[in-house]
């Protein structure tokens, strides 16, 4: 686990509603995840639910554990299952990086 202290005060990143990197990173999601932390397959369950409830007009929160880094890159198959993007919270740490790894950190 990481010991994460930070001086600085809390601002507030608004999640980028577009659609764009969504795209741009899906073909190479399994690739990333199969060479950068040896996750070799993913299998999605409950799709045909969730896309129910997203039908209905229901919002979805989604808690899933998360107890290794590639988990929220994961999220992304599940993503791409339901044929739509997620916004997902993350520290606020991640955020303070350069402006790659601040992307990286909220791919979905």
């Amino acid at each position: 686990m990481q010991n994460v202290v930070i001086a600085k005060p809390y601002r507030f990143v608004a999640p980028d509603r577009s659609k764009l990197w969504w795209y741009l990173f899906r073909p190479f999601l399994g690739l990333y995840l199969r060479k950068g932390h040896g996750v070799i397959t993913v299998e999605c369950r409950g799709v045909e639910r969730l896309r129910a409830s997203l039908a209905a007009g229901h919002g979805i929160m989604l808690a899933p554990n998360h107890c290794r880094p590639p988990d929220p890159m994961v999220l992304g198959h599940f993503s791409s299952a339901i044929d739509r993007p997620l916004y997902v919270i993350a520290s606020c740490h991640l955020f303070m990086q350069n402006a790659l790894q601040r992307t990286s950190a909220n791919p979905l």
